[in-house]
């Protein structure tokens, strides 16, 4: 079985969507800079969050306006990406990696009162793709890495119904 499969674009995009986003560029497509530059204007994306930092670093390279910031959090697909250095130095580019385990303490009990209110007004969900009992750990781990279930995939640890 094939790691990491995506699901077909439409169905990407649906479920960005149904999530609140505006507008939707697949990555993916060959022509993803030039959408990105059409919604960003001329002058380029002035912040992009990163999930998958490695494998975006091109597209990121083409959209990203002078003295933009890219804040990644991830990089699984390529987990020690070269850097077009001179083309992000010659912009001013600033490189922030986040770990949610490295935040001041502020910072993060800011971040859990505001994302814990969203999720309780319902203004923010998550996608659970399967929940697995304990014992079907292996299975679960297969889920995320083949990426067969989207969304979340959860463990129950105490054997209580979902």
């Amino acid at each position: 079985m094939p790691r990491r499969s995506r699901p077909p674009a439409p169905r990407r995009s649906r479920r960005s969507r149904s999530a609140g986003a505006r507008h939707v560029v697949d990555r993916f497509a060959p022509d993803a800079a030039a959408a990105v530059r059409d919604l960003a204007g001329p002058s380029g994306v002035a912040r992009n969050v990163d999930v998958a930092f490695g494998a975006n670093l091109p597209l990121v390279d083409a959209v990203v306006a002078p003295n933009a910031t890219v804040a990644t959090y991830g990089s699984d697909a390529d987990p020690a990406p070269r850097l077009p250095f001179y083309s992000l130095m010659r912009r001013g580019i600033t490189i922030r990696t986040v770990l949610v385990f490295t935040m001041p303490a502020a910072a993060l009990a800011s971040a859990v009162e505001e994302v814990s209110g969203l999720l309780a007004s319902g203004r923010l969900t998550h996608a659970v793709g399967g929940t697995f009992l304990l014992d079907e750990v292996v299975a679960a781990h297969r889920a995320v890495e083949y990426g067969t279930h989207p969304g979340r995939v959860l463990l129950r640890i105490d054997g209580s119904p979902a």
